[in-house]
């Protein structure tokens, strides 16, 4: 006798894969986003293996109810496209982002490095470099021509580039150290990317 449940399973796992399962990393690493495949993120071409750092750093920003703005500064900087420094969140185009990295960085245009050919330009793509020059900073592969955006993307995205390291130790660290925050796991207190305290206590 012919078992149809085990004919259906085995139909269902050798089914082709879905589109959701194909590899996006090239698209991703230009433009930012969670390859949901390999398990890994990019965020200004720099890849982050931490789902949770990358959420919480809000690669494309998101929408908010109006109606659910309770800080003054943010209601007004959501008119004027500017950064709370209360809230540490940024706005844009009515979007709001969640870290100091993503607002600047969305103000720049990412780039294909290979397509770059003035050398300054490419050599500070690594580290955030401004080109006289070009009169344009990178910062990893985006291209930010304002000076005052380039300077707080490139501190940021150097804090970036720590913490994506330390992830592998602690996530919770990650996310302290990108929004000067508590680790409350290590009990770890961080401050322009710097630890301030580590929660033990002297005798």
């Amino acid at each position: 006798m012919k078992h149809p449940l085990t004919l259906t399973v085995v139909l269902v796992m050798w089914a082709a894969p879905t589109a959701d399962a194909e590899c996006k990393c090239d698209v991703y690493k230009l433009n930012g986003g969670w390859c949901s495949t390999c398990e890994a993120g990019y965020l200004a071409g720099v890849r982050i293996k931490s789902e949770f750092l990358f959420e919480v750093l809000d690669a494309h920003g998101h929408n908010i109810d109006p109606s659910a703005i309770r800080c003054a500064i943010c209601k007004e900087a959501r008119k004027s496209n500017s950064f709370c420094d209360t809230c540490r969140r940024g706005w844009i185009d009515n979007k709001v982002y969640m870290s100091r990295l993503t607002y600047h960085l969305t103000k720049g245009e990412p780039k294909i490095l290979f397509d770059i050919k003035c050398a300054i330009c490419k050599e500070g793509a690594a580290r955030g470099g401004w080109c006289e020059k070009c009169r344009v900073g990178m910062v990893g592969n985006v291209a930010i021509k304002d000076k005052t955006d380039f300077d707080h993307a490139a501190g940021a995205y150097r804090r970036l580039l720590v913490a994506v390291r330390l992830s592998s130790q602690c996530e919770m660290c990650a996310v302290a150290l990108m929004s000067d925050g508590r680790c409350t796991k290590c009990k770890k207190t961080y401050k322009n990317g710097e630890v301030v305290s580590d929660g033990q206590q002297k005798e």
